[in-house]
């Protein structure tokens, strides 16, 4: 689907690795700072020539050297995940990993 590597915790991607960037997932119910810190959402092309906006954020170089920066941008994304997952209902693969993980435990005799 894309050129790179994806991010999950505990079945929610929250971002990805394209290159040499590290984009990870925002949306408008973050803090002002932190959309203002964040430069704008990518455009990814599609092959009919229109573009694709997608609310991941490229992380602050200066954070990339840093592990406690990236630990709390990494933090936002996956908060930003959680919400979009929540927003859709919970659809899709954290679905399926929830259902998988409560169906696995020790059933009852009768």
């Amino acid at each position: 689907m894309f050129g790179g590597w994806g991010l999950y915790h505990r079945g929610a991607f929250f971002a990805l690795i394209a290159g040499d960037r590290v984009l990870l997932q925002g949306g408008r119910r973050e803090p002002p700072a932190l959309r203002r810190a964040w430069p704008r959402g990518i455009c990814v092309p599609m092959k009919d020539g229109t573009k694709l906006a997608m609310n991941y954020h490229q992380a602050p170089e200066e954070s990339l050297e840093s592990p406690p920066d990236m630990a709390e941008w990494a933090r936002l994304g996956y908060g930003a995940a959680l919400r979009a997952a929540a927003k859709k209902g919970a659809k899709g693969k954290t679905a399926a990993i929830k259902t998988a993980v409560r169906r696995s435990g020790p059933r009852r005799r009768r």
